[in-house]
């Protein structure tokens, strides 16, 4: 997860009006009403579902069971091999409080130094509240984080951050930091970074700088590039520099590779390595090109080539496949959803498709039945994922691979926009948005080891 770097959308459903779309308010402190004319690319399942023959959700296949599904001995040996033990979640910590509203934090770990990145519409002295980015660092488990401070203070609105790792000129680590900033109506995609990441309390942001037009960035590391990623329009935008690049006049654009689906959710991009020592990643989408659900696709970028043509990771039996997230693995990347079914609804469950587990099917993650949101994954060093969401209550949920037998509630008041990470030492961090006492929208960090 140190080279993955991925903001987390989230879905809205016609059938769940009743529920606070976590979206309300993620650009603006007003909320929109509930037929505010929010974008079509934006919302999924507003059509109705098709005639055909639809496999309820819950027919997906859960975790093998070596009592009712002794099907391989893949399956046999997943079930007689001794589980490794869960870590263990401590109680939920704030990491920072400010007077405005908190949003889409992200995480990332050098190993020693935690580094949470979100951003924030803290009221300004003239009655606004735009929006702009904010850092707060850990220098080890037993530091207290540090006050929050401004990543940057350029005009603008400064939304939708995404962190990475690199390795740096001193063998430590540079933290990268993507997002988008909207000026006159344009929005572009900025990248600043800190060189010396392994020691945030004396070290600085560089400052921020274009790379290309575009909104939703992603970013992700692969061999010694790093890469940008994000929507422009209706292509996918992106541009790559050398991993120890300080500032982006490093970065390189390539041509913008064309959607033609009808419908993209723009909230819903994952990037990610292809395989373990390759140039190539895979940028996911959920998309639909005509048809009443939203469907996992991917595409191929490799270097000389650029970008290849559209695969389908999933093609949705129900209504819609939405909520994308995408974590690297030895065997290929793991993908996470949310997936809702016309015959039940009210039940949209997280599931994963994960190349290192038997099954060749979508698992059902989420054991809680109801509206589900925002799956985030990661990989523990033994190579299972953990993944986290927004529950159906409201609170952030945690289950670890490769049965997903439980789901461990982390808490949270009206939380949203969980993120996880896992350190090298094996510790697994999740931060997510919630309000506070006074009902503002503050960051959160749970760990567990």
């Amino acid at each position: 997860m140190l080279t993955l770097a991925i903001a987390h959308g989230a879905c809205s459903v016609d059938a769940h009006t009743t529920r606070d779309d976590p979206r309300d308010g993620l650009t603006s402190e007003v909320a929109p009403a509930p037929d505010a004319g929010v974008p079509h690319d934006l919302v999924q399942g507003t059509d109705a579902p098709s005639d055909g023959d639809l496999a309820g959700v819950g027919d997906l296949p859960e975790s093998p069971d070596a009592e009712t599904d002794p099907d391989t001995d893949a399956e046999d040996a997943l079930d007689s091999a001794p589980p490794d033990a869960d870590p263990v979640f401590g109680p939920m910590q704030l990491v920072a409080a400010t007077a405005g509203n908190s949003k889409t934090p992200v995480i990332a770990s050098t190993g020693g130094a935690l580094h949470v990145v979100w951003h924030d519409f803290t009221p300004r002295a003239d009655g606004g509240a735009v929006p702009t980015l904010r850092h707060a660092s850990r220098a080890s488990p037993e530091a207290a984080w540090s006050e929050p401070a401004l990543v940057l203070s350029e005009a603008g609105r400064n939304l939708f951050p995404t962190l990475a790792i690199t390795t740096n000129h001193l063998d430590g680590h540079a933290l990268h930091v993507a997002w988008q900033r909207e000026v006159d109506g344009v929005t572009t995609l900025m990248h600043a970074s800190m060189p010396d990441a392994d020691h945030p309390g004396s070290a600085a942001f560089t400052a921020a700088s274009p790379v290309v037009r575009g909104t939703s960035p992603r970013l992700v590391v692969v061999g010694s590039r790093l890469h940008v990623v994000g929507f422009d329009g209706a292509a996918l935008a992106h541009a790559s520099a050398p991993a120890g690049t300080a500032d982006a006049s490093g970065f390189v654009p390539s041509a913008p590779w064309p959607l033609s689906d009808a419908f993209v959710n723009t909230l819903d991009l994952a990037a990610v390595p292809e395989a373990p020592n390759t140039a190539s990643f895979l940028v996911g989408f959920a998309t639909s090109p005509g048809e009443t659900s939203y469907d996992v696709r991917r595409v191929r970028w490799s270097p000389g080539s650029g970008w290849g043509t559209r695969e389908t990771v999933f093609t949705s039996s129900g209504r819609s496949s939405d909520d994308l997230d995408a974590v690297a693995g030895p065997a290929g990347p793991a993908w996470v959803w949310t997936e809702q079914d016309a015959d039940t609804p009210e039940d949209i469950p997280v599931v994963a498709l994960d190349p290192s587990h038997p099954r060749a099917e979508p698992i059902r993650v989420t054991r809680e039945a109801g509206f589900a949101m925002s799956p985030t994954a990661a990989r523990l060093p033994d190579g299972r994922l953990v993944v986290a969401w927004v529950t159906p209550r409201d609170t952030i949920a945690v289950s670890f691979g490769p049965d997903f037998k439980a789901d461990l509630d982390l808490g949270g008041k009206k939380a949203t926009f969980p993120d996880v990470t896992v350190a090298p030492d094996g510790a697994v961090h999740v931060v997510f948005s919630a309000r506070d006492e006074a009902g503002i929208q503050q960051i959160w960090h749970a760990e567990a080891r």
